[in-house]
């Protein structure tokens, strides 16, 4: 009986080219802690916290996921795990316990795709190395985007606070960062060589890694109007 199963899942693990793909047992934790190790040299330092941290709490919310070996994975699995996340709560940071807390407020359908995402982004490696014969979370149905309008400054209101600020400290970064389109990470990392004419060209952002100093990461060169 073994051995017949043994046959079903080779015949099942069949590439392109017909020849058997590799079985690998390795769970999806012991996987994730390879990929995070070898495979994920070509991101940032940022996106390489990022991923630590998302799976830290994906395992957090249901540990018996990162027990589970990456071939044995299924589609139904992963959407018992987005099931979960629809009943988890979201947690906020509590300054007088020093200490994340749970709230009232559920997870939003944004932050279910990011963890989902990770999920579907250590898979599509494990399929490009050969390990599995392929990304069964890609089949997963989706909790829908709501997209919710988002308020903005007038061009009234933005003339009354750049008047506002003027006079203080941080006057000319909040400038830079409403006239400039820019994100904060990006005005905290320009140097003044970055003003071409008319021009203020983005180079690099300003990173902050929890127990490391600020560190710069290159970005893809874009002008911006002064």
């Amino acid at each position: 009986r073994d051995a017949q199963k043994h046959l079903t899942e080779q015949l099942k693990r069949r590439d392109d080219g017909g020849g058997p793909v590799a079985v690998n047992h390795d769970t999806l934790g012991a996987w994730v802690r390879k990929w995070l190790l070898h495979h994920t040299s070509t991101k940032s330092p940022r996106t390489r916290y990022d991923y630590t941290q998302i799976f830290r709490r994906i395992f957090e919310i249901d540990p018996l996921l990162g027990g589970i070996e990456i071939s044995s994975l299924s589609r139904v699995r992963i959407e018992q795990f987005l099931a979960l996340l629809q009943r988890t709560k979201k947690r906020r940071q509590d300054k007088e316990k020093q200490a994340l807390v749970e709230t009232d407020e559920g997870l939003g359908p944004r932050t279910i795709r990011m963890y989902h995402g990770a999920i579907r982004a250590v898979l599509n490696d494990a399929v490009r190395l050969e390990q599995i014969p392929r990304n069964v979370a890609t089949l997963c149905k989706l909790p829908r985007l709501v997209r919710a309008e988002r308020t903005f400054f007038s061009a009234a209101q933005t003339e009354q606070f750049l008047a506002a600020a003027s006079n203080t400290r941080f006057g000319a970064l909040f400038a830079v960062l409403l006239l400039g389109g820019l994100r904060p990470s990006e005005a905290l990392a320009l140097p003044w060589s970055a003003l071409d004419g008319a021009n203020l060209r983005v180079r690099r952002s300003l990173v902050w890694l929890p127990g490391s100093a600020p560190l710069f990461a290159s970005r893809a060169r874009m002008s911006r109007r002064r």
